[in-house]
């Protein structure tokens, strides 16, 4: 099991991978069977198909199906993992462990909107080729068909760029990306070219041609350009990549519109940047910094200005609980002590002269309590945290 926040990404590959063999060897004769199974553990469907595709499966174990159509309350990490334990003893596949938590609050927002496949009412020639399609996607990208991923994206409704696209990220997140207007937005910052497949706010890809042409530049996109903007940006993972991608607070200029997202990314997901792509005429989109610190609180003051956004990113991975020597203040303090601790910059902040810069929470930034946050500075350079419980841990022998 990764230990990251993206610990989904460990289990779902190998769900998928199941799911397909199962479909093979016991359902692609009986569809239906599977369809019953699925309903029995509490997957709603909005008439009574006879056949389901895989990435109708995973849009429902993702955390669809809620909200208007079936009253279904807001899905819960808890009621996502019970999903998860009904899949995988049907699959009779063995995890040792279950994700903790899913990272990107966005891929449960995707997977509400999602217009399930079996929405769409399709055949079963086109529900077949959908699961040829993942397939060959829980192989990795070397198997990837796009020739089939051109034909599937033309099944109507349902089966968009940015739909699909989703589909395969839940099943490989590994090797696949997704691709909506908003991720389109973070590619166009990397110098790729995807304008002529955004369009209106969302992404286009519609006749044949166009999907073609989509789907040879996806997969592209792939093999080349994502493993060297993954290797120069320094994601450690794809999801990663889509975290930033989301948590980016765009800048959108032109001469018409100035249209700034000022919402922190740890308050929401930004919204909309694939819109304004889509329609501000002779827009330019410039990469802006994740989270901003530095800056001096005021000309000449001795201050410098934290981030917020930053100090929240850092504490939803570490918590509030010293890397040091392990103080928890809620712990010794009860409710006074709870959400209080310091957050100490690996790379002191006052070596940056009141120039504002890029600061990455997780790769920077450690919560600390105010004693060891001392110790961390008695030196220059810094004492690096590990250093400094090590030290406490040879002066307790």
């Amino acid at each position: 099991m990764s230990e990251n926040q993206y610990s989904w990404t460990d289990v779902y590959p190998k769900i998928a991978n199941a799911l397909v063999n199962a479909y093979v060897e016991h359902y692609r004769e009986s569809p239906y069977r599977l369809v019953e199974k699925l309903q029995k553990m509490g997957m709603k469907f909005h008439d009574s198909p006879h056949n389901v595709d895989p990435f109708t499966i995973f849009e429902w174990l993702m955390g669809g199906q809620k909200g208007k159509d079936d009253g279904t309350p807001e899905m819960s990490p808890e009621k996502r993992i019970a999903r998860i334990s009904k899949i995988w003893k049907m699959l009779d596949i063995s995890l040792e462990e279950l994700p903790k938590d899913w990272g990107l609050d966005g891929l449960q927002e995707k997977a509400t909107d999602w217009n399930a496949f079996v929405g769409a009412k399709l055949d079963k020639g086109k529900i077949e080729k959908l699961w040829g399609l993942a397939g060959k996607a829980v192989k990795g990208v070397e198997e990837f068909d796009v020739s089939l991923f051109a034909e599937c994206l033309g099944f109507g409704k349902g089966t968009g760029a940015a739909t699909l696209t989703y589909g395969l990220y839940w099943i490989r997140p590994d090797v696949f990306i997704p691709f909506d207007a908003d991720v389109a937005a973070f590619f166009k910052i990397a110098g790729i070219d995807v304008e002529r497949f955004v369009k209106k706010g969302g992404v286009n890809v519609k006749g044949k041609g166009k999907r073609k042409d989509f789907a040879e530049w996806y997969g592209e996109l792939l093999t080349k350009h994502l493993p060297k903007i993954k290797e120069e940006r320094g994601f450690a993972s794809l999801c990663g990549l889509v975290q930033y991608a989301y948590d980016t607070r765009a800048k959108l200029t032109s001469k018409k519109q100035t249209n700034v997202l000022t919402k922190s990314a740890d308050e929401s997901n930004v919204r909309g940047v694939g819109k304004s792509l889509g329609n501000v005429e002779g827009a330019e989109l410039k990469e802006p910094p994740i989270y901003l610190e530095g800056g001096e609180l005021l000309p000449g003051s001795p201050g410098y200005k934290p981030n917020s956004a930053a100090r929240r990113r850092c504490l939803k991975k570490f918590e509030c609980v010293c890397v040091v020597c392990g103080f928890d203040f809620k712990k010794e303090y009860g409710e006074l002590g709870e959400g209080f601790i310091e957050v100490h910059h690996l790379n002191a902040i006052s070596e940056k002269r009141g120039e504002e810069y890029n600061v990455n929470p997780e790769e920077e930034l450690r919560p600390v309590c105010p004693n060891c946050h001392r110790m961390l500075h008695r030196e220059s350079p810094l004492i690096p945290p590990e250093r400094l419980a090590k030290i406490m841990a040879e002066h307790r022998k």
